[in-house]
Formats: C-alpha cells, structure tokens, sequence
C-alpha cells in the first residue's frame, strides 16, 4: 500500500477534485492510496499529538486511516508521525514513549535534527508475547529544502541518542507499556545497525539518504523443542 507523508509546511492538494488547491498542509499529513489498485488517495491531517495510521499488517502494508487511534500505539501494528515542534512539546505519543524508556529529555540539542519523527510501533500476531510492543523510531532532517533531505544524520537530547546515530536507528526492545516489563531479551532502547532483527524477528534492512526500508515480521514462531538421549 503506498502512502506519502509531508515533511514541511506549504504542501497543497485538491481534496474534494474541484480544482481548488488547499494549501498550507501541516507536516506529518499522510496521503494513502484507497486500496492498492486505487488511484485516488485519502488524507489524514495530524492531531496535536501527531498522526497515527493503523495497519492491517505492517508486513504487507498499511491499510485505513485515522488521526488517533485509541489504544492502537500501545498494542501495536501502527506507524506514528509527529513533528519536531510536537515532540518536543513534552505532551506527546513519542515524547511520551522516549519518556517511558527513561529518557529525561526529548529537545534534540545536535547540530542536526529530526523535523519529522515516525515510530514503527511492531506487533507480530497473538501469541505469549501479546501484550509487548517494539518499537523502531527513526526520523527526517533538512526537510525544507527537499533535495537535501535525509534519513542520515547525528541527532541527540544531550548525551542521548535520539531517533538516528549515521546509519543506525533507535529501537525500543519489546515492552509492556502498562506493567513496566521491558524485555524479555533486553530491555531499554539501543541504536540499531543495519541488519539488525528485532525480537519479534523483524530487520532493519538498510537506509540512504532517501531509502529506509524495514522487513517486518508477520507471524510470531512457536517453537517446541524435544530431549531425546543420546544412543
């Protein structure tokens, strides 16, 4: 399912087909495709808490839009977008999130910094891990001149990396938001190189200046492991 997201303020489109231009579109409005054979797209302006779209699968692609979807960040199979100004506001799902993990600030301090941030909240089927979430945060910098803009860049709140280190992004390790477990392999957030797998078997494929690009896992495995002696 394809879907555009708008970095910058000033993006225009003719909602209603009436050859009227609306303009001044917030950053972080998703456009997506109706349906994947559809050439007509919906839009979704962000909230002040940004913009969360949901999925039917984020393995197979992103399915229906809806400006806050209750309960959907915290179970998962969601991508979440907000602004710079956004997050940095305190009140906010990834300020809220980076909060979570024990992060004291969200102001990027670096020389760079994102301008859109998205979160990839992962949740691979039901299974004994169904009420963990993962999450892969990552960003957008330079956004107001659009050949310049980048998914690699160093950003920081402090001594704190935040949301991309180069070519690495900030992966969240499976938590229970409501009960405080993070795990169970690790817990807390590290940052992720490329071909990392996340403990839901998800991987960070690569990213370029203008290419990120994930493989999400669908299905949780169930494995059944058997002792048998040794003849």
């Amino acid at each position: 399912m394809s879907f555009f997201v708008a970095l910058a303020n000033g993006a225009a489109c003719d909602s209603d087909s009436n050859g009227v231009y609306e303009s001044g579109l917030p950053p972080s409005t998703v456009f997506m495709r109706a349906s994947p054979s559809s050439d007509d797209y919906g839009l979704a302006e962000p909230t002040l808490n940004g913009l969360t779209v949901t999925a039917l699968d984020l393995g197979t692609g992103f399915h229906g839009m809806e400006g806050d979807v209750a309960g959907g960040f915290e179970n998962g199979g969601v991508i979440h977008f907000e602004s710079r100004e956004t997050t940095e506001s305190g009140d906010s799902r990834l300020s809220s999130l980076l909060g979570f993990y024990g992060m004291e600030s969200v102001r990027c301090t670096s020389a760079e910094c994102a301008d859109v941030y998205a979160v990839a909240a992962e949740r691979a089927g039901q299974g004994s891990s169904d009420g963990f979430t993962d999450y892969w945060i990552f960003g957008t910098a330079h956004t107001g001149n659009p050949s310049e803009a980048t998914f690699v860049f160093d950003s920081s709140a402090g001594l704190e990396p935040l949301a991309s280190s180069g070519e690495e992004a900030l992966y969240g390790h499976a938590t229970n938001r409501y009960s405080g477990i993070t795990g169970p392999v690790n817990p807390g957030m590290e940052m992720a190189e490329e071909g990392y797998l996340s403990e839901r078997g998800s991987e960070f494929v690569s990213v370029s200046d203008n290419r990120l690009e994930f493989r999400m896992s669908r299905r949780l495995g169930r494995c059944i492991w058997a002792l048998v002696a040794e003849e």
